[in-house]
């Protein structure tokens, strides 16, 4: 015999769901020791609207270069929080696996992704997905900052 959920039963379930996401989400951040590691003295303040969020940052070093990006992925709740961990796998892979140096051609590479991920799939009912995002390369040997 099915039993009917009630609208509570259904509420705690998505608040369940919610916070599980927020622990997946935060995990995907870089931690306190990542920093640590690239820059001295450094700190990441990351207070999300909501339970997810689309925001986002992203630290590595790559041929004694350091990278930091901060981003803020359009809309609310889990669609920006899933286009922000789509971000960070993206930087990850231009910058760790494909050996991406310059900024400019980061950006490229990453949008050029970011695009990809959608073609063929985006229908009339979901709104363009976009990234707000600044990143910054500290080259250590040249003691250059590209922005």
């Amino acid at each position: 015999m099915m039993t009917e959920k009630t609208l509570a039963d259904i509420q705690q379930n998505h608040k369940y769901e919610l916070n599980n996401a927020k622990v997946i989400q935060e995990g995907m951040l870089p931690k306190k020791r990542h920093f640590e590691r690239l820059f001295k003295d450094s700190f990441a303040l990351y207070i999300p609207q909501n339970t997810i969020s689309g925001d986002f940052y992203w630290v590595g070093e790559k041929y004694n270069m350091q990278y930091l990006v901060v981003g803020d992925c359009t809309g609310h709740g889990i669609s920006a929080a899933l286009l922000s961990i789509l971000a960070i796998n993206l930087f990850e892979y231009t910058i760790m696996n494909k050996g991406y140096k310059k900024t400019n051609k980061i950006l490229k590479e990453v949008d050029k992704k970011f695009i990809e991920s959608f073609k063929d799939t985006l229908h009339d009912t979901f709104d363009n997905p976009w990234i707000d995002l600044s990143i910054v390369c500290i080259d250590q040997k040249s003691k250059q900052l590209h922005f």
